[in-house]
């Protein structure tokens, strides 16, 4: 079973699409940013990596945040990739 890959603008913009499966050795964060950035654009991966650093986007495994590349991947996960949004 594939991972599915939602990307939410502005992020959009590097990938072309609302949501993408991955299928493979797509064992980490890490990797699956790799492999993107293989695949669609060179810049997504500075992208994400800068704005998580800031916390201006978040990525999201089944719904649970995650600021670290390293977070472990399974066959079926959901992950979201997008703006943070903070409010009161």
């Amino acid at each position: 079973m594939p991972i599915k890959v939602e990307i939410y603008p502005p992020l959009r913009r590097f990938i072309g699409q609302k949501a993408v499966e991955v299928d493979g050795q797509m064992d980490t964060v890490e990797k699956l940013l790799d492999y993107l950035t293989k695949r669609y654009n060179k810049g997504f991966r500075k992208e994400v990596i800068e704005g998580m650093q800031d916390y201006s986007y978040l990525v999201t495994v089944n719904g649970r945040p995650t600021w670290d590349l390293s977070t472990t991947l399974s066959d079926g996960d959901v992950v979201t990739i997008s703006a943070h949004f903070a409010g009161e």
